[in-house]
C-alpha cells in the first residue's frame, strides 16, 4: 500500500469481525485489498494468474492407534526429542519461553540436555508476578532451574516481572508491529521478554505454544460418551476431572456448558431426531436449564440473542455487520477426533502464531514451536481418546512420555495458574493511554456517541466500573478498545462506517 500498489481501504468486515471478537476467518486483514495466506496454503503467481491451493491438513498418521500405553509414551517422547533437536540450529545463543507449565517445561529440558554438548549456553525468559501471586509460576520454573544445576547445565535464566506494567503501555508498538490490533490480551508479556532476548544476544527463540492443544486435553471424550448413550460415563469422567481440579462445581459447570449441552444440537444435525429429544432431557435432568429453551432452540425456533460486542450502534446497522454476525461458527467437535482437529486448524491458532512471529521478528529473533511439528501433530492426532484423557487426567500421553524428563511434582500438576487474574488489574498500569483511546474513539462517534465504529458511550461506563471493580470481561473490552483506537488513530484512509 506504502507503494501505491494497493488502495488503502479498511476492510469492514473484519473490523466487525473484531469488534465480535471472532476469530473464525483466515484470509482477511483490516485492510480491504490484502489477505492473508491462510495457514498450510502455498500461493504461486504466474504471469496468466495466482494459483492458491492447501498442501497439508491435519489428519492422523495413524501410527498411535492400536499402541500400548508403554509404547505410545516411547514414541511421543522420541518424535518430541526429534521436534526440539531440529528446532536447535543455531551459530547464535537459544533461548526458550520458561513459563512453568508443563510444554514450556517439557520444550526447555529437552532443549538444554540436546544442548550439553555444544558451547551454546541456554537462556530462559519467564514473567514472573510477584505482587499477583495468583498468577505466578516461580516455584514451578524453580523446578526446572534446580534439576538443570543438579545436571551439571544450569539455565541462564531472565525474569521479567509482568505485573510491573502493563499491555497499554507498549499497544502502540505492539500494534504498529502488527499493523493491526491484537486479541491477544497477554501479548505485551512475550513482547518485553523477546527485547531481552534480543539483548541478551539470542537469536532463536523456542516456546511451548498451545502444546496443550497439539496433545489435547481430551474434555471433548465427555461429548463423544454422550452422544453414545453414555451420559453415565460421561457424568463420571465431568466428577474425575472436577475431583482433580480441586474445584468440582465450578469445573462439572463449565464442561457441561460446553461439551455436553450441545449433544442434542450435534444429534439433531446428524438427523437423529428420535435420539436428540432423549439427549435434551438428559441434559435438562443431568444439568438443568429450561427444557423448553432448549427444545425451542433445538428446532431453530429460538435463536440466541446476537450481540454487537464493541460495535456502535450506527455500524451494528450496517448491512456488512449484520453479514458476518450471522456468519456460521465453528462448530465443537462430536468426538475427541474431530475437535483435536477443530482446534489445530482454527482461526484462533492461525492468528497467534501470526501474532507471535510478527514480534518476533521485530526484535530479530526466530520463534520456533516444537509442538506443531508435523510428525508430532499427526501422531498426537492418532491416538485414541484414553491417551488424552483418563481418571480425570488430560494429556495422559505427555505426562508419561516426560517421566524421567521433567521434575515429578511439574509432571504430576494436574492445572496451572490463571493469567487472568493479572491481567484483570494490569490496566491501571498506562491508564492514560485509556484516556486517550475513548477520546479517539468518541471523536469518530460524534455528538452523540453513537457513530464511528465503536460504542463510545458504553466503553466510558465500562472504563468508570472497572476502576471501581476490575473485572476481566470489562478488562478485556476496554484493551480491545485500546487496540482498536491505536491501530485507526494514524490512518488516513479511514471513512465513516458504510451504511
Amino acid at each position: 500500500m506504502s507503494a501505491g500498489l494497493a488502495p488503502d481501504e479498511v476492510d469492514e468486515a473484519r473490523i466487525a469481525d473484531f469488534l465480535l471478537m471472532q476469530l473464525d476467518e483466515k484470509e482477511s486483514t483490516f485492510h480491504r485489498h490484502v489477505r492473508r495466506l491462510p495457514p498450510a496454503h502455498v500461493m504461486v503467481v504466474r504471469h496468466d494468474g495466482v494459483e492458491m491451493r492447501r498442501y497439508w491438513r491435519p489428519v492422523a498418521d495413524g501410527s498411535g492407534a492400536h499402541l500400548s500405553d508403554e509404547d505410545a509414551a516411547t514414541r511421543f517422547r522420541a518424535l518430541f526429542e526429534q521436534a526440539v533437536a531440529c528446532r536447535l540450529r543455531s551459530v547464535h545463543p537459544v533461548g526458550s519461553f520458561l513459563s512453568g507449565g508443563l510444554d514450556s517445561s517439557a520444550v526447555t529440558v529437552v532443549a538444554s540436555r540436546l544442548l550439553a554438548s555444544s558451547a551454546l549456553p541456554m537462556d530462559t525468559f519467564s514473567a514472573v508476578f510477584p505482587e499477583e501471586t495468583r498468577s505466578d509460576e516461580s516455584p514451578w520454573m524453580a523446578l526446572v532451574e534446580q534439576q538443570a544445576q543438579a545436571e551439571g547445565r544450569p539455565l541462564r535464566r531472565h525474569l521479567f516481572q509482568g505485573d510491573s506494567t502493563g499491555p497499554l503501555e507498549v499497544i502502540d508498538e505492539i500494534t504498529r508491529c502488527l499493523g493491526a490490533p491484537s486479541s491477544a490480551a497477554n501479548l505485551y508479556q512475550p513482547w518485553q521478554m523477546l527485547r531481552m532476548a534480543r539483548d541478551a544476544g539470542v537469536r532463536v527463540m523456542l516456546g511451548g505454544h498451545d502444546g496443550d492443544t497439539v496433545v489435547s486435553h481430551g474434555f471433548a471424550v465427555l461429548t463423544e460418551l454422550a452422544v453414545a448413550g453414555r451420559w453415565d460415563d460421561a457424568d463420571r469422567q465431568l466428577a474425575e476431572i472436577g475431583t482433580l481440579l480441586g474445584n468440582y462445581e465450578g469445573v462439572r459447570k463449565s464442561l457441561a456448558r460446553t461439551y455436553l449441552r450441545t449433544v442434542p444440537g450435534h444429534l439433531w444435525r446428524a438427523g437423529h431426531y428420535l435420539r436428540a429429544l432423549r439427549a435434551l432431557e438428559q441434559v435438562f435432568r443431568r444439568y438443568g436449564g429450561s427444557r423448553k429453551t432448549m427444545l425451542l432452540e433445538l428446532l431453530g425456533r429460538r435463536k440466541p440473542q446476537a450481540h454487537r460486542g464493541l460495535a456502535s450502534v450506527s455500524f451494528a446497522g450496517s448491512a456488512v455487520f449484520r453479514a458476518r454476525q450471522a456468519a456460521p461458527r465453528a462448530q465443537m467437535g462430536a468426538s475427541a477426533a474431530e475437535d483435536h482437529v477443530r482446534g489445530i486448524d482454527s482461526g484462533l491458532m492461525a492468528y497467534a502464531f501470526e501474532d507471535i512471529e510478527c514480534v518476533s521478528s521485530a526484535f530479530g529473533i526466530e520463534s520456533r514451536h516444537p509442538f506443531f511439528d508435523k510428525r508430532l501433530v499427526e501422531f498426537c492426532l492418532s491416538l485414541p481418546a484414553r491417551q488424552k484423557i483418563r481418571d480425570g487426567w488430560t494429556r495422559v500421553v505427555q505426562r508419561e512420555a516426560m517421566r524421567g524428563v521433567l521434575p515429578e511434582p511439574l509432571r504430576t500438576r494436574p492445572d496451572k495458574s490463571n493469567l487472568g487474574h493479572n491481567f484483570n488489574a494490569s490496566l491501571k498500569h498506562g491508564g492514560a493511554r485509556m484516556d486517550q483511546a475513548l477520546a479517539t474513539l468518541a471523536g469518530m462517534a460524534g455528538e452523540d456517541k453513537q457513530g464511528g465504529y465503536v460504542d463510545a458511550a458504553m466503553l466510558e461506563k465500562v472504563l468508570a466500573r472497572y476502576r471501581q471493580v476490575p473485572k476481566a470481561n470489562d478488562a478485556l473490552l476496554l484493551y480491545l478498545a485500546a487496540g482498536f483506537a491505536a491501530w485507526i488513530r494514524p490512518s488516513p484512509k479511514v471513512s465513516p462506517p458504510s451504511p
